[in-house]
């Protein structure tokens, strides 16, 4: 009953990202990659195959995600950008993570 009754305390909240562009990445092909983003926030998982830029380290993404979330609950956003090979797997580029607990409280 404890638990029902903070899950109806918890404020929703809706957590907006943008991400505008990425610099001076690792390429991944030979000389360059074709990065595209995945947004993971608790239970949601965003890949964003539309945010795809194809043929280099320095992309303009130029993208923004509307996430539903609660807090406190789950609490790390991780914005990974991978390297589309085609019908190979993916490469992962690189991984950033934020502790929205941290700053939403704080």
């Amino acid at each position: 009953i404890i638990s029902i009754l903070l899950n109806n305390y918890y404020p929703s909240v809706i957590v907006r990202l943008y991400v505008v562009k990425g610099k001076s990445m690792t390429p991944k092909d030979a000389t360059t990659s074709d990065p595209y983003i995945i947004i993971k926030l608790g239970e949601t998982t965003i890949t964003d195959k539309e945010s795809l830029r194809l043929k280099t380290c320095n992309p303009n993404f130029g993208r923004s995600y509307d996430i539903p979330t609660s807090l406190p609950g789950a609490s790390t956003l991780a914005i990974e950008c991978w390297d589309d090979d085609g019908f190979n797997f993916p490469d992962l580029i690189g991984i950033t993570k934020i502790d929205l607990e941290d700053r939403f409280f704080n």
